[in-house]
C-alpha cells in the first residue's frame, strides 16, 4: 500500500478557475528570509532559485502572499490553511501526525489531492498547506 504521504503531489499549482486566478493574480510575493539578512520581499518565483542558491538551508518564506512589493501596514493578504510538523525523532513522529490529518483531510472533509500540499521540511518535519482557494479564503487585511 502506498503511502498517503507519496501520494500528495509536491508541486506548487492553483486549479485552473478563471475567477481564482483573477482573485489571487495581484498577490504576487512573499517574504523571504535566508538566516542571515533581514526580512525581504520577493516575487513568488524567486523562492525557489533563493533556496537552491543557499542549499536549502537555513532559508525560510512566508505562507501568506502579498501585492506590493514593499511591505505595507496594513496590506491585505492571501494564505491557506497552515500545519507546521516537526519533531526530535528524524521524523518519525511528525510522519504518523502528518499521515492523520491526511486521512482526516480527505476522509472526514472531503478534500482532493490537488487542493492540498505537502512539503518535506528537511530532516525533521513536514508543512501541509490546504489551498485557500479550497477554503474559500479572500485577501483581507487579518488573517
Amino acid at each position: 500500500m502506498q503511502s498517503k504521504i507519496a501520494m500528495i503531489e509536491e508541486r506548487r499549482c492553483i486549479p485552473n478557475h478563471q475567477c481564482v486566478q483573477e482573485a489571487i493574480s495581484e498577490f504576487k510575493y512573499r517574504d523571504f528570509w535566508d538566516g542571515k539578512a533581514k526580512w525581504r520581499r520577493v516575487k513568488m518565483e524567486q523562492v525557489e532559485q533563493l533556496a537552491r542558491r543557499y542549499s536549502n538551508t537555513d532559508v525560510y518564506a512566508t505562507a501568506q502572499r502579498f501585492e506590493n512589493s514593499v511591505p505595507t501596514d496594513g496590506e491585505p493578504q492571501y494564505c491557506g490553511l497552515y500545519f507546521d510538523f516537526d519533531d526530535d525523532t528524524g521524523g518519525k513522529e511528525a510522519k504518523k501526525d502528518v499521515e492523520k490529518l491526511l486521512d482526516f483531510l480527505f476522509h472526514h472533509l472531503g478534500l482532493q489531492k490537488h487542493e492540498v500540499r505537502l512539503y518535506f521540511t528537511g530532516n525533521r518535519g513536514f508543512h501541509i498547506i490546504v489551498l485557500p482557494e479550497t477554503l474559500g479564503v479572500q485577501p483581507q487585511m487579518r488573517l
